[in-house]
């Protein structure tokens, strides 16, 4: 079954990508550390992401979230990036304020 895409915009203002290596060090006794990358690609992203809008809208993207169960990974673009594979964080909010609502969560790139 080929993945899905995540199509919804987020809100452009308040949203960062944190960049991760994987790396596993070796300190030595002399001052001296070894440096070794866990994988073919150790530099691995993670973004928090929030839209705020309509309940419609922010029902949409908790069902799209809620139904990964954190689990599956699909497609998304980020902003000024080229598509690639991702899941959901851990957890997610939804907020209400003032008539709108706000979702907040985090994709975490991944490899499969």
């Amino acid at each position: 079954m080929p993945k899905r895409t995540f199509e919804f915009v987020p809100d452009l203002d308040g949203n960062s990508a944190k960049h991760k290596f994987a790396v596993r060090t070796v300190k030595f006794g002399d001052g001296y550390e070894q440096r070794q990358a866990l994988s073919l690609r150790p530099k691995m992203r993670t973004w928090e992401l929030q839209k705020t809008g309509e309940k419609e809208e922010i029902d949409a993207i908790e069902a799209f979230i809620a139904s990964t169960n954190g689990v599956e990974s699909f497609h998304w673009t980020p902003p000024g990036g080229e598509k690639l594979l991702v899941k959901v964080g851990e957890e997610y909010t939804v907020k209400n304020i003032g008539g709108l609502y706000r979702i907040s969560w985090q994709f975490e790139e991944v490899l499969a």
